[in-house]
């Protein structure tokens, strides 16, 4: 479950050290010239299309509901490192939920072109979120999500499977789409990649300007395999919000007078695009914006 956003798939570190820590660089001007670029896209374009397709593949692991008798408070906070992409959906998600709840995580931004950061630490697994819980690696975002809620002694209703699984299966796919649908949407998040990891200036160029383009031309096959017809990517995602306040009805949150699991869930996803076009055309666009606006000030709240 790794990918909907960042331009790349993700790799793997043969141990687990050094967290790598965000810095900021600036933004490379440069002329999107895609033409150019789809020339050479041979070798590395097979590594890019992981990432593309991991997003659209990720399959949601199978999940034991938690325990309807587990504690109302956890004994202790658990230790969480995060190997992710900042912006995956998938990774989004599960900040969305520690950050609610007051989990630290200690994040290692996975470079989506060598994947190197995640050598080892799942085997062969090679998609992000990969998370280290209390020691103890767990893979796939909603497997990570209910490993943490079983450790605050929380518990998952039927409706927060339901939507899990819809957010999973629907919602995200219809974010690649979206934020890559022109060159220079594609471009303004490879910037936004590249800008906020710890790699080299070379590196950093590579995101930014092959992986843009390279995720410029993947999403459109990543839109096909969604059902989203050329030109109507914008009407998938606001179709998407509209069934979430639909069923949202009078509440300010589907928990009720506070956010669920399935709240965060969909708040991840839809926050893993901030900063970019299509994230204010969904907030000028649709309905959604009253229960979004709800969930960051709930988030800062906490």
């Amino acid at each position: 479950q790794a990918s909907a956003t960042p331009p790349c798939a993700p790799a793997e570190p043969a141990s687990r050290s050094p967290m790598a820590r965000v810095s900021r660089r600036p933004a490379a001007l440069a002329v999107f010239t895609c033409a150019a670029l789809l020339a050479d896209l041979r070798p590395q374009h097979r590594a890019l299309v992981g990432l593309g397709e991991a997003i659209s593949r990720h399959p949601r692991a199978l999940r034991t509901p938690l325990t309807r008798g587990a504690a109302a408070t956890a004994s202790a906070v658990p230790s969480v490192t995060l190997y992710q992409f900042q912006s995956c959906p998938f990774c989004s998600k599960v900040r969305a939920y520690a950050n609610y709840y007051g989990i630290p995580l200690e994040k290692v931004e996975v470079n989506p072109v060598t994947k190197q950061e995640i050598k080892g630490v799942a085997g062969d697994y090679k998609k992000v979120p990969i998370a280290e819980i209390n020691g103890e690696v767990v893979t796939g975002s909603g497997d990570i999500i209910r490993r943490l809620a079983t450790e605050l002694g929380r518990e998952e209703s039927p409706t927060d499977g339901e939507w899990g699984t819809w957010v999973d299966e629907t919602l995200a796919r219809t974010l690649p789409p979206n934020i890559y649908r022109t060159p220079g949407e594609a471009l303004q998040v490879g910037n936004m990649v590249s800008e906020g990891a710890n790699f080299d200036p070379l590196s950093s160029l590579v995101v930014t300007f092959f992986g843009g383009a390279a995720m410029f031309f993947v999403s459109k096959s990543m839109a096909k395999k969604a059902g989203i017809a050329e030109g109507e990517e914008r009407e998938a995602l606001y179709k998407g919000c509209a069934k979430w306040v639909d069923a949202l009805g009078e509440k300010p949150f589907m928990g009720g007078a506070s956010p669920s699991m399935a709240d965060l869930e969909v708040f991840g996803v839809l926050s893993s695009v901030k900063g970019t076009d299509t994230h204010k055309d969904m907030l000028a666009s649709t309905a959604i914006k009253g229960w979004y606006d709800r969930m960051e000030a709930a988030r800062a709240s906490m």
